[in-house]
């Protein structure tokens, strides 16, 4: 926590370790004696945790924002079904990656087109993944590229 101060209607800012009065003199005493930080002209603003808070300007004041929550981001070993048809349908393939899958026979057919039409998300070493590229005739470079392609989609 961060205790900050505005000096003579200044920007928000930690108390300095040392300040100088209007005649020239020194104070180094600043956090501790209130009656110092009033001489030159310190009002105290607010104490923030600037791991989780910022100061902003908004047009002649200065209030106590929230940060922001860092984007979620899904590595290039697992993205979400939407990412990964938004990356097929950009690379051209989205189309015969459904064909392909549409396809597929017997039990292990049925299970690619359940994962295929209700997974949220998509594992890279997935069997599934596997048949699906060699199928599309991508070889191991070109599936991770897709994958990275896929995990930078937001």
């Amino acid at each position: 926590m961060i205790d900050l101060y505005r000096r003579s209607g200044g920007v928000p800012e930690p108390l300095p370790s040392i300040a100088y009065t209007d005649d020239g003199y020194t104070r180094t005493n600043l956090a501790s004696e209130a009656d110092t930080r009033s001489e030159l002209g310190f009002e105290f603003f607010a104490t923030i945790d600037p791991a989780m808070q910022r100061v902003v300007k908004r047009g002649d004041a200065y209030l106590v924002e929230i940060l922001p929550p860092d984007p979620v981001r899904v590595s290039a070993d697992l993205v979400t079904m939407r990412q990964a048809q938004i990356a097929l349908l950009d690379a051209g393939l989205l189309d015969q990656a459904d064909g392909a899958i549409a396809a597929m026979t017997g039990t292990a057919g049925r299970l690619a087109q359940i994962e295929w039409a209700k997974a949220t998300v998509l594992r890279r070493d997935h069997p599934l993944i596997a048949a699906l590229g060699s199928t599309l005739g991508l070889d191991e470079a070109a599936i991770d590229a897709l994958f990275a392609k896929a995990a930078q989609i937001t």
